[in-house]
């Protein structure tokens, strides 16, 4: 557990620099900077005088009062010649006046639980710092200046209101001509609510996907046209293609460039029943294929179209979090309605590359007129949660009257997944793990 009684101390500019800076924050943070240096003559003081006269540099210190401090708390920042063994003697003599020596990330720790900042723009932080690209960069740019922090402030606001009048009923159950919301009404305020987060997910850009080739992944039953689609849409006959179904046993990956965006194609074995051990392995290889995908495209045909097709895409959605491309193959053999295309003719490619490539966009960034988003793995986990919760909620929201608590609990449990985004619910274990991502210092 993080402590915010003592006074914590740290070099926090980088190694290297012509100048450099040490910090201090908490109580004591102002007196100790004062103690260390004799900001009269700008000379470090430290009790040892032959240090002193070897350490004697021209340097500034900046004060900074609690909370209007980016901790929240008094802190005090040594600016001076950016020599390694003077930023250590410095940090060294406010530790034996009383300092701690900060832990990784302890300063933006202890912004966070000074409310200075919520744990999506701390997660932002250590990405800046950690970034070692303008990709990588700009994602990270994403969480510190708060969009995500933003959202989720939005959406808790709505979805507390929503509670609130679900609780309001509570008390008033045996009241009959007492309503604050009606099951229908309900149903409809969580319905927008579902859909505000599948439209986060659909175009937030992925953070562990930052920065790498774009992946599309091509799924479906067996024998629905999968392989002669990926020899189709890349111009190569990379994908052996049978009658027979599951000729598929593997990935099959290759490049392709489309209107200027290079993505991977991927074809993954068919949808199958896990009777043998092959068949356990052919799956679990589609799923780790499909985890890693910035797009899914869900083939079928006129003859896997139906409710199963309708289950897999249910799955699919469960599975990576977004909807996938839906698409109809062997459009000469008389599909039509939505997406169709034929490998076989040709028919409808140019259309579904188009599509792909608008979705690959909104997936990692390129798209416009939307706040563009960063998910990383913890987010997309909360908002799972939250979903699923809300879509519990939904299915109760007609027996409102008669099961006002089973909906209540399940609007505090999607409240909670909201929490876990910016940390108002967080567990200590979680917190640990973020702040200890970062440096020294930060």
């Amino acid at each position: 557990m993080i402590s915010l009684e003592d006074t914590i101390v740290a070099i926090s500019s980088a190694v290297g620099g012509v100048r450099g800076i040490v910090r201090l924050s908490g109580p004591r943070a102002h007196e100790i900077a004062a103690a260390v240096t004799e900001t009269q003559n700008s000379k470090l003081k430290t009790q040892n005088d032959e240090r002193a006269s070897a350490l004697s540099t021209q340097h500034s210190v900046l004060f900074f009062t609690g909370p209007r401090s980016f901790t929240g708390e008094d802190v005090a920042e040594i600016h001076t010649t950016g020599a390694v063994p003077i930023l250590r003697m410095i940090e060294e003599a406010a530790v034996n006046l009383g300092a701690r020596r900060a832990g990784p990330g302890e300063f933006s720790a202890r912004a966070f639980f000074h409310g200075k900042i919520d744990l999506t723009e701390a997660e932002g932080i250590a990405a800046t710092i950690g970034a070692s690209t303008q990709q990588e960069l700009r994602a990270a740019a994403t969480l510190r200046d708060g969009h995500l922090h933003r959202w989720v402030a939005t959406m808790a606001d709505r979805l507390a209101n929503v509670l609130a009048l679900v609780e309001a009923g509570i008390d008033f159950v045996e009241e009959e001509d007492v309503t604050f919301i009606e099951g229908a009404a309900l149903g409809q305020a969580v319905a927008a609510l579902i859909e505000e987060i599948d439209r986060l997910q659909s175009h937030a850009v992925r953070w562990e996907r930052v920065g790498q080739v774009a992946k599309v992944v091509l799924t479906g039953r067996p024998n629905v046209g999968k392989s002669s689609l990926l020899n189709a849409l890349s111009g190569a006959s990379r994908a052996l293609v049978s009658p027979v179904a599951g000729t598929t046993r593997d990935a099959i990956g290759l490049t392709v460039t489309w209107q200027g965006v290079t993505l991977e194609l991927v074809d993954v074995a068919g949808i199958e029943e896990e009777r043998t051990e092959l068949q356990r392995e052919m799956n679990a290889a589609r799923r780790r294929a499909i985890m890693a995908a910035d797009v899914v495209v869900l083939v079928g045909d006129d003859q896997t179209i139906d409710a199963d097709w309708r289950d897999q895409a249910a799955a699919l959605r469960e599975l990576v979090g977004v909807a996938p491309m839906a698409v109809r193959n062997k459009s000469d053999l008389g599909s039509s309605g939505g997406l169709t295309v034929s490998a076989l003719t040709g028919a409808g490619l140019p259309e579904l590359r188009a599509a792909i490539v608008a979705r690959l966009k909104t997936a990692t960034g390129g798209g416009q007129g939307v706040e563009q988003i960063t998910l990383n793995a913890r987010h997309r986990t909360a908002l799972s949660a939250a979903r699923a919760a809300l879509a519990t909620a939904q299915s109760h929201a007609l027996s409102l009257r008669q099961q006002p608590e089973l909906v209540a609990a399940d609007l505090r449990m999607a409240l909670d997944g909201l929490g876990e985004i910016s940390g108002t619910i967080s567990p200590d274990d979680v917190l640990g793990r973020i702040f200890s991502r970062f440096c020294i210092g930060k």
